[in-house]
């Protein structure tokens, strides 16, 4: 669990969302809503994120996330961090290379898969693991 938010959201480049109370374009298409994900046939399973690179002082090494996918998007939500739901459109073959404040890069498929994010304001790398 993050302990930090202020610190984590800043980190994420998400400065500014945690008020976030409809939904919020963070560019390229992504987005952060405080509002569930659109009901109809999803897969839900946990993440794992963990540091790959990055100054291990300044980015948070660890956090547990849910991720719902749907047609056409992957939403994340990261525990202990109350700042809503992020949404990655998914092109049709279930795949995301999508740059906002975070470059994704979610390999193709449906359901659980790992993925990277790589957030660019504080240079911190991350791989997410399926749990």
């Amino acid at each position: 669990m993050i302990k930090h938010r202020a610190l984590a959201l800043s980190l994420l480049g998400l400065v500014g969302l945690a008020a976030c109370t409809g939904t919020t374009d963070v560019g390229s298409g992504v987005t952060v809503t405080n509002a569930a994900p659109a009901p109809g046939p999803a897969v839900e399973w946990r993440m794992l994120t963990t540091l790959m690179s990055g100054n291990a002082q300044t980015c948070f090494k660890s956090a547990d996330a849910v991720v719902r996918e749907t047609k056409g998007a992957w939403s994340l939500r990261y525990d202990g961090m109350n700042m809503g739901w992020i949404e990655i459109p998914l092109k049709p073959d279930g795949s995301s290379t999508h740059e906002a404040r975070a470059r994704w890069n979610i390999p193709p498929g449906t359901g659980p898969r790992p993925a990277t994010v790589l957030m660019l304001k504080a240079n911190c790398g991350y791989k997410l693991e399926p749990k």
